[in-house]
């Protein structure tokens, strides 16, 4: 997954001095009278090329966020996982709302629309779900914790 985060990095990289290198060469050509440059074209370039230079702080490009996603969705089995070990903590309308999401990859949106309620209530649910899955988890470490400081001292 690294890899595929990286590959995606450096053909961002390379597609941006691609642009700018065809905006420096269409510029040249614009202004030479006999060019059959496009000028929407050459505009084009300019602004995302002024885009990248005078963008946001810390905005991310499309191709960027479009490799978050991605990541994000590989992620849900394992997340799924993590759920499925504390199943009975979880009311049953919250492991609904889990096995949509991290299971099955479907959005809030379309997950709120599937049980006919709002997407704030299925944030909502989730957001309580993950709660007691932290709950579980501390416990389940303080529990190890303990178990082996005591055998450490007897």
């Amino acid at each position: 997954m690294n890899d595929s985060r990286s590959g995606i990095l450096r053909l961002c990289a390379l597609l941006n001095a691609l642009a700018d290198t065809l905006c420096e060469m269409a510029a040249a050509t614009c202004d030479e009278r006999d060019s059959d440059a496009d000028a929407e074209v050459v505009a084009l370039l300019r602004s995302a090329q002024e885009g990248r230079a005078g963008g946001t702080p810390g905005r991310r490009t499309p191709v960027e966020e479009l490799d978050d996603q991605s990541a994000k969705r590989w992620r849900r089995p394992q997340a799924f996982e993590a759920f499925e070990a504390c199943q009975d903590q979880l009311t049953r309308p919250q492991w609904r709302v889990v096995c949509l999401y991290f299971r099955d990859g479907k959005s809030p949106s379309e997950i709120a629309v599937l049980l006919g309620t709002s997407r704030s209530a299925v944030s909502g649910l989730l957001t309580r779900a993950k709660r007691c899955k932290e709950t579980y988890y501390r416990r389940f470490r303080a529990e190890q914790a303990h178990l082996l400081r005591k055998h450490l001292n007897s």
